[in-house]
């Protein structure tokens, strides 16, 4: 088997956890030129393909971008993605137009920021209206009631950062049960136990999933995993939303 042969992604040995458990690998992972051929090695294994689309100042992408996405969905007709959209420097009205474009591809499931999942919402509406799942991004504490979000992912780390997980942020678990709940930041082989007893059935992990290759692992993105919202969001304040 040559280098171009061997798997990029290590999908084996990870703890199956309750009934109906899914997983899903991040593909801002890696360096853009592998991302295609990550989907095909997440599809192919049954995980589903996690999307982060970061959406910078001055209308850049800094995550996958757009015509990545759509690339994927070309290539993987039949593949489960789920678009994680991080928007530290957007306002409300600066997000709702990059949706159109990322819906066309298709997506099963969208995770928006939870002031974005009111119903009623521009954003929320738009993702409903293409026919997908509409989940809500959530930190330490869950957003008020009511929920008109159909699941929520729980960041487990500082967006932006390469640290390990903080078991302190999976307390935040207990407030979210009732609908479908993910976890997405740091996550590893050894927090399965961990999150699937605190009620996650859907896990997120990005870095850990990267074969011990050295040049792949140089070349991954800085904070590499999924739930990378880039590290200036913890540097410059958020916009006012619209």
């Amino acid at each position: 088997m040559t280098a171009l042969d061997a798997p990029l992604l290590d999908l084996d040995g990870w703890a199956d956890g309750p009934a109906g458990a899914t997983r899903a690998g991040s593909l801002y992972a890696l360096p853009p030129s592998l991302r295609a051929r990550a989907a095909r090695e997440l599809h192919a294994a049954g995980w589903w393909v996690h999307v982060d689309v970061i959406l910078g100042p001055g209308g850049t992408h800094t995550g996958v971008d757009p015509a990545q996405l759509k690339q994927v969905r070309r290539d993987l007709p039949r593949a489960r993605i789920e678009v994680h959209v991080i928007a530290p420097h957007r306002g409300d009205a600066e997000v709702v137009p990059e949706l159109p474009a990322l819906l066309r591809a298709r997506p099963q499931r969208v995770v928006l920021p939870a002031r974005l999942c009111r119903a009623g919402h521009p954003a929320e509406a738009l993702v409903r209206a293409a026919g997908a799942a509409c989940w809500a991004e959530v930190d330490r504490d869950p957003p008020p009631r009511p929920w008109t979000v159909d699941g929520f992912l729980l960041m487990l780390i500082t967006p932006g950062s390469t640290e390990p997980l903080d078991p302190a942020r999976v307390a935040g678990a207990a407030g979210l049960h009732g609908l479908p709940l993910g976890a997405d930041g740091g996550v590893g082989r050894g927090h399965s136990a961990l999150l699937h007893g605190a009620g996650v059935t859907h896990l997120v992990s990005g870095r850990a999933l990267l074969r011990e290759a050295g040049d792949l692992r140089r070349a991954a993105p800085v904070g590499g995993g999924a739930g990378t919202a880039a590290a200036a969001a913890t540097r410059r304040p958020r916009p006012a939303t619209a």
